[in-house]
């Protein structure tokens, strides 16, 4: 079982497995099916180029603290279900996959709920098949009441999305599926941070997904919870980052929610959007070093009693919105 942060950092293994300098050599086994492949040698960095071996550091410190506020555990599919003898999590995703063959192969023979409402404009992602599915997330979460388990499975590329299909299950206590949706928005999903208390007998759980390249960072949170045993979205935010010289732009997400006794208390969602200086040292050229600063962008819902969901009750993220919109 391995942290979301130490996978992070190991996705970037087979691109990164030797970097040599005067002082520095990295040396690491290539790991997955495209390193396995590979005949290319792997990328070379000398002393005559500091700044990239500067870069390199940084993007690797940039991966752990993206993932360090993830809070779910991976298991395989063979590994038994804690307090359920001979279950094991293979026979959760089962359920979702009904042919799910013991090498983690099948295909998924259901349409999953988007958990994001695209009207009419597009129909819901679907799976390539067929699916491949290696180990899942897990999490514990309070519904109405009850101890429920989450449990998160990437199911592969979505057919003609830019993103993969992430499945999130619903399971009662004895492990029986109550609904599962899918939640991915983007190429790497995963459950983010610990589940927040939005009533004195309901948790709701935030999922994140994102993709970067050499320069910005593109993610999507998701905020759920569950309601008469089936998931429902309370909303969902994106963000972008950006990295250039010296800097380093960064927005995340927390959400709170405030003791209001009976029923369901208000929510409020807060993006952070944070500009640090990444490297005090970097040789930028004329471009002028700007300062340290950080904004924060808030958004409140109450739950609507009449509608049965929760209901933003301000525009908060109007002006974050049009600001990233312009960033792209």
């Amino acid at each position: 079982m391995f942290t979301s942060a130490t996978i992070a950092v190991l996705a970037l293994l087979p691109w990164l497995s030797e970097v040599t300098a005067a002082t520095v050599k990295l040396t690491v086994p290539l790991l997955g099916s495209d390193a396995r492949n590979s005949s290319s040698p792997p990328p070379q960095f000398s002393t005559e180029s500091p700044r990239m071996l500067r870069a390199l550091t940084l993007s690797l410190l940039a991966v752990t603290a993206v993932s360090a506020a993830h809070a779910g555990d991976y298991f395989d599919l063979e590994d038994e279900i804690a307090g359920h003898p001979g279950k094991t999590w293979y026979d959760a995703v089962k359920a979702i996959v009904p042919d799910l063959k013991p090498d983690g192969t099948g295909t998924l023979q259901i349409d999953l709920p988007y958990v994001v409402d695209l009207g009419d404009s597009d129909l819901p992602p679907k799976a390539v098949e067929p699916i491949t599915v290696h180990s899942v997330e897990v999490q514990q979460i309070e519904a109405e009441g009850r101890q429920l388990t989450l449990v998160l499975a990437d199911l592969g590329e979505a057919d003609g999305w830019a993103s993969n299909v992430e499945a999130m299950a619903l399971f009662d206590e004895n492990m029986t599926l109550l609904d599962a949706i899918n939640v991915g928005q983007d190429k790497v999903t995963e459950l983010y941070g610990e589940p927040i208390r939005i009533s004195a007998r309901d948790e709701a759980v935030v999922t994140h997904s994102e993709h970067f390249n050499s320069n910005q960072t593109y993610g999507a949170y998701a905020v759920v919870m569950v309601r008469d045993g089936k998931f429902q979205t309370i909303d969902a935010v994106d963000t972008l980052g950006d990295r250039w010289c010296g800097h380093d732009r960064s927005q995340a997400i927390a959400v709170s929610a405030s003791d209001a006794g009976a029923g369901y208390w208000p929510l409020t969602i807060t993006v952070t959007d944070e500009l640090k200086r990444a490297d005090e040292g970097a040789d930028c050229g004329d471009e002028v070093m700007q300062e340290p600063w950080t904004e924060t962008y808030s958004q409140t819902y109450n739950w609507s009693a009449s509608m049965g969901l929760y209901v933003a009750g301000d525009e908060g993220f109007a002006e974050l919105n049009a600001i990233n919109s312009e960033r792209y």
